[in-house]
Formats: structure tokens, C-alpha cells, sequence
């Protein structure tokens, strides 16, 4: 992350979406290198929190290898752990893709995060691949990894950032129901 501006671009993504969340919204943030840690647990996004968000954000830097499948599940540990749990809930991996520490065979990642994720069914993964070296190959199916589908965006510069969260809030936060099951019954009903 720390070559092309890539590690600046992230961090840019994670201030718009602290900046759009309201107060009984969560966010939490995780991350990953060579070690995983939780930066900023999962909570509410009141102004306090917000503003201790941001410098969280704004402390970041990089430092050894990518362990992308420790993140993964880190995030997902967090987020399944939560005991508010949200309607609408969402991993969000910003990252170059380059898997060189913890699991990195891309089959692997994949099929730890469905794993992962099997018991939660109502989580997505929305990926955002920074730079043009990033492995899109395995960050799409990352996305797509979960029983709910999420989406996968290319970072290449600012106006990718804004155009391409803009998108996955957008979604997120247009979702009226999921996972709805319909059943109709009675005599003489004709569909």
C-alpha cells in the first residue's frame, strides 16, 4: 500500500465514509499488515466518535507485509461480535490485493471467507482494489464470496474514491428489506 499514493487513496475512502454515517450508524475499523489489529472498534458514529474516527484514520501507515485473510476475518469477527446489530450490515476491504502474509492463496481467502460467513448470511463484502497492480481476479471473488453478495470497485485516483463509495453507500443504504421470505395461502387464490 505504500507505493502510487495507494495507502492516501484508502485513507481518503474511509473519511467519506465516516463523514456520511449518522449517529445510529456503526463503524469500525481494522487493520492490516503484517499483524491485524482492531484500530477502532465497532460503535455508534456520534460526533465524538466521529472525530476520533478520523484521527484514527489519519495515524495510519504502512508498515510490513498484507495479511489480507487476517483482516478478513478480524472484520468479520468484529462485526459478528457486535451485539447491535443492524438490518443492513457491511465489510468493507480496502486494499492492493497482494495476499503475502497469513493465508495468501487466493482460493483459500475465498473459501475462508465464505466460511466465515456462513452463519451470518445478511453480511456483504464491498472491496475497493487500489492501484493498477492490484489482484482484481481475487478481490472480485472475495465480493462475491458471501451469500450475499457484495461489490468490487478499482481505485485509481480521487474522483475513483467519491464515484465508487458513492455507489456502495448508495446501495447500502437504499436496502428496504433482505433475505424475505414470502408465503401465500387460501382457497381459490390465483397468482
Amino acid at each position: 500500500m505504500s507505493s502510487n499514493n495507494k495507502l492516501n487513496l484508502c485513507k481518503k475512502t474511509c473519511e467519506i465514509l465516516v463523514n456520511e454515517l449518522g449517529n445510529d450508524d456503526q463503524f469500525g475499523l481494522t487493520v492490516f499488515a503484517t499483524n491485524v489489529r482492531v484500530a477502532f472498534p465497532l460503535q455508534k458514529m456520534n460526533a465524538t466518535n466521529k472525530g476520533r474516527a478520523l484521527a484514527v484514520i489519519a495515524a495510519i501507515r504502512t508498515e510490513g507485509q498484507t495479511n489480507l485473510s487476517g483482516g478478513l476475518t478480524s472484520a468479520i469477527g468484529e462485526l459478528q461480535g457486535s451485539t447491535s446489530k443492524n438490518e443492513v450490515r457491511s465489510i468493507m476491504l480496502l486494499t492492493d490485493g497482494h495476499a503475502n502474509q497469513g493465508v495468501t492463496d487466493p482460493q483459500a481467502i475465498v473459501d475462508l471467507t465464505k466460511a466465515c460467513l456462513v452463519s451470518t448470511p445478511n453480511i456483504t463484502v464491498n472491496v475497493f482494489g487500489y492501484g493498477c497492480d492490484h489482484n482484481a481476479e481475487l478481490l472480485r471473488k472475495v465480493s462475491e464470496a458471501p451469500i450475499t453478495k457484495g461489490s468490487y470497485y478499482f481505485i485509481e485516483s480521487n474522483d475513483n474514491v467519491s464515484s465508487a463509495f458513492g455507489d456502495c453507500l448508495g446501495g447500502l443504504m437504499s436496502v428496504a428489506a433482505q433475505n424475505i421470505t414470502v408465503t401465500i395461502s387460501g382457497e381459490n387464490i390465483k397468482v
